[in-house]
């Protein structure tokens, strides 16, 4: 979990920087999280409601190298829909799409 606050809260430490995410990327995730955004790029969360996810890019070195944080909360009126915080997804490249390594439901 350190890794992934250093990496949402900017700090560069030793490792390289994370290589950028791209709309193909965004696209690859969902698609791995069996989800899908509408043309404004809008996600349908589980408690029914449009939200706006997030796709971090997070440098974790080694054999995983730039790996992606999506991060979904709920909408306007269901701000609790995963508890007291966003649903949270870490995802590795694998092969040509992405596989998630990590997940968790409403901690912030």
């Amino acid at each position: 979990m350190l890794i992934l606050a250093l990496a949402a809260c900017g700090s560069r430490g030793t490792r390289p920087e994370a290589r950028a995410l791209t709309e193909a990327d965004h696209l690859a995730i969902l698609t791995a999280l069996h989800l899908s955004a509408d043309r404004q790029g809008l996600v349908l969360n589980e408690c029914g409601e449009l939200s706006r996810p997030q796709f971090l890019p997070a440098e974790l070195g080694g054999r995983v190298g730039t790996a992606a944080l999506f991060a979904i909360s709920g909408g306007p009126t269901t701000a609790g829909c995963y508890g007291d915080g966003p649903d949270l997804h870490l995802l590795m490249r694998d092969g040509t799409g992405w596989r998630e390594i990590y997940s968790a439901r409403g901690r912030c």
